[in-house]
């Protein structure tokens, strides 16, 4: 992902890395702290705008095409092509150790498994579409 002044159409600081395939949106959660992204890598990433950082990646079993926050910012909704929409629990940064914070999207193995295990506390909910 890459940010862009919109007045001069100049890139601003380096491209945020993570994703491994197109990103379908971004959503910023209403305290305009947190951004969200859904990707065609079956992931929504939460990254942390202060310092680029993603804190949480919520795992999809297929493309995600669209994610919003709820209105009072705790949770991430993304749904994709498996026609379901997904309920996360937005972590505490204080829930997620400093250590497994990274700019390398190599070294997210433990965020996976730190998200997993937040979402498996039955803070995410799956809705099914007809």
């Amino acid at each position: 992902m890459r940010i862009w002044d919109s007045s001069t159409w100049m890139q601003v600081g380096e491209r945020w890395k993570g994703h491994t395939d197109f990103v379908f949106m971004i959503a910023l959660n209403p305290a305009g702290t947190l951004l969200a992204s859904a990707s065609g890598d079956q992931q929504v990433r939460l990254w942390r705008l202060s310092d680029r950082r993603t804190i949480a990646i919520f795992k999809h079993p297929n493309q995600v095409f669209c994610v919003n926050f709820s209105a009072d910012g705790k949770h991430v909704l993304s749904g994709g092509r498996d026609d379901m929409i997904s309920k996360w629990a937005v972590p505490l940064l204080g829930d997620v150790p400093e250590d497994q914070l990274s700019n390398d999207a190599l070294r997210e193995d433990t965020l996976k498994e730190h998200a997993a295990n937040l979402a498996q506390q039955s803070d995410c909910e799956i809705l099914v579409i007809n």
